[in-house]
């Protein structure tokens, strides 16, 4: 049997901080093509001067055009069997890409697997691990949020070419809630791998943590393409989205952050899911 080649996409702006970590992880992987596309990083040449200690990476730079532009063309050049998008500032745990290499060579093999993410803080320290739900039932409630995380999701390259699953560039916050819940919703066979497989990692410069005006107009949009608008839709939301927050929130506390902030944020969160909520019933 051929081997199994699994194509990992990392596109990254100024991400010196922390893409060396992921490289790393990915170093000693056999099966393992890691594509990185420098979206045009203006910091004097650290993030390709970490990206360059590590051979086995292939590696694009050109003008900045964007994360979903970087993701997209990512996808594109692969050439893996399966393919899986990272972020520059997560990495793989020790033996879960070896694990998830494994799974996929079996003949019988889902076009679509996923597996465990554990979630860290920004001094990469494991704090919990992502209370996903599982195959057949919970998996539905990826229409509402994303209930699995992009950095622990492989996909068979041929299935996503025939199915043109890229990533919708008119979303920049919320794009990879709507490529999941497409990919899950779209494909004929979507399993689970009980395997610690990635690390996600909190941290306040992440753009999916700013609450923003712009973040609530992608919520609104994706919803009414998906017709979410009944009152137990809206309850749904809400329950995923404190998930998501509370995890963050634990994550913080354990970083030794001080009482003021972790009610600061508390602050934070109650006012964004607030004005989610306002805004999705003003659209409706």
């Amino acid at each position: 049997m051929a081997e199994i080649v699994l194509s990992i996409i990392t596109p990254v702006y100024n991400g010196a901080d922390y893409i060396g970590e992921l490289l790393q992880s990915t170093s000693a992987v056999s099966g393992v093509e890691h594509i990185v596309i420098d979206d045009g990083s203006d910091d004097e040449g650290r993030t390709l001067s970490e990206i360059r200690k590590f051979s086995h990476v292939k590696v694009l730079s050109r003008e900045n055009r964007g994360q979903i532009a970087s993701i997209n063309e990512g996808l594109m050049l692969a050439t893996g069997d399966y393919v899986s998008i990272i972020s520059a500032d997560d990495f793989y745990l020790s033996g879960g890409l070896e694990d998830v290499l494994v799974r996929l060579t079996d003949s019988l093999c889902d076009d679509v697997i996923y597996g465990d993410t554990v979630y860290v803080d920004q001094n990469g320290e494991r704090h919990v691990v992502q209370p996903l739900l599982r195959v057949p039932f919970p998996l539905s409630l990826m229409r509402y949020r994303s209930v699995v995380s992009h950095c622990s999701l492989f996909v068979r390259r041929a299935v996503l070419l025939e199915k043109e699953w890229f990533w919708d560039s008119s979303y920049r916050l919320f794009s990879d809630w709507d490529w999941i819940s497409r990919v899950y919703s779209e494909s004929s066979s979507f399993g689970f791998i009980k395997v610690d497989v990635a690390c996600y990692r909190v941290h306040s410069q992440q753009v999916s943590t700013v609450s923003s005006a712009r973040s609530r107009e992608e919520i609104v949009a994706i919803c009414k393409k998906r017709k979410l608008f009944r009152i137990t839709d809206l309850c749904v939301q809400a329950v995923l989205f404190f998930r998501k927050q509370w995890l963050v929130l634990y994550c913080e506390c354990r970083s030794g952050k001080s009482l003021p902030a972790v009610l600061r944020f508390c602050g934070r969160a109650f006012m964004a899911a607030l004005k989610k909520g306002v805004g999705l019933l003003r659209n409706n």
